[in-house]
């Protein structure tokens, strides 16, 4: 599959419990190459250690990647995911990644194309200074438009106009839901609704509500939210994490929620 050029790695990184990869497909059928790579990995994996049954769980994210700094900045967040999950202290001792292929170690494999990335680099030192010391690189999943685009605005409207003119099964209802994470009333608007709803809660509770409300519902990412409302990106992504969780475990807390998106009428 990778050496008939069906897909292309640029970088990979298997974690304990679960994996990123870096990839481009020239031919499209993402969901046909990964359901092929999942499956001969899992039939190996399970001859190898005497086992039957599934090995992933759940269904795969994809991103769309714009190429630039949002390729660049994927690429230092897989080979820096060791790093951060504290099973190694650099990402060189790790094994089971693509950044032995960019720094020349001895774990190499021959299947990686590190050109697409490195071509943006004087030197093999240089991409290495820009992984090493990017200790906190940005989440791509936490800043994807609409959690499907990792990318700026102008390279969203080119998805967009390439989905309305597709004729492809599913174009048109993933057009309409990056069209409905657009079109939403301004941020003062959300605010006043906020603030009718959850009048009990005070003004540092109802930025958070704010927060939150802005990062479910829009495809604003975190470092536009945390302008828009005058926070640091840290705190916002602390803010969504904490009332996602109280979203799934606080039933007063989603009733409300869920009367803002019907005065909202998203």
């Amino acid at each position: 599959m990778v050496k008939q050029g069906k897909l292309i790695v640029y970088a990979y990184c298997l974690m304990v419990t679960h994996y990123h990869l870096l990839a481009k497909t020239p031919l499209g059928e993402l969901a046909r190459w990964i359901k092929h790579l999942l499956g001969c990995y899992a039939q190996r994996f399970n001859g190898k250690h005497d086992r039957v049954g599934h090995l992933f769980q759940g269904r795969y994210k994809p991103l769309l990647v714009e190429e630039g700094s949002y390729l660049l900045n994927c690429s230092r967040y897989i080979h820096l995911n060791p790093l951060k999950s504290g099973i190694v202290e650099h990402p060189c001792a790790y094994f089971w990644s693509s950044y032995p292929n960019y720094v020349g170690g001895t774990q190499a494999v021959d299947w990686v194309a590190t050109e697409p990335v490195l071509r943006y680099f004087t030197t093999v030192t240089s991409y290495r200074e820009f992984v090493e010391q990017g200790s906190e690189p940005h989440d791509p999943f936490a800043e994807a438009k609409a959690g499907l685009i990792y990318g700026g605005q102008g390279f969203v409207d080119q998805v967009k106009a390439i989905l309305s003119a597709s004729k492809y099964k599913g174009a048109s209802s993933t057009l309409n839901f990056l069209n409905s994470r657009s079109t939403l009333p301004s941020v003062e608007a959300i605010r006043n609704a906020i603030n009718g709803i959850f009048d009990d809660y005070s003004e540092s509770q109802r930025l958070r509500v704010l927060i939150y409300a802005l990062r479910s519902l829009s495809s604003m990412s975190l470092e536009e939210i945390a302008s828009a409302v005058g926070r640091k990106r840290w705190s916002v992504c602390c803010t969504v994490r904490e009332l996602k969780q109280c979203h799934k475990g606080d039933q007063f807390f989603a009733k409300r929620f869920a009367d803002l998106l019907k005065e909202l009428g998203p």
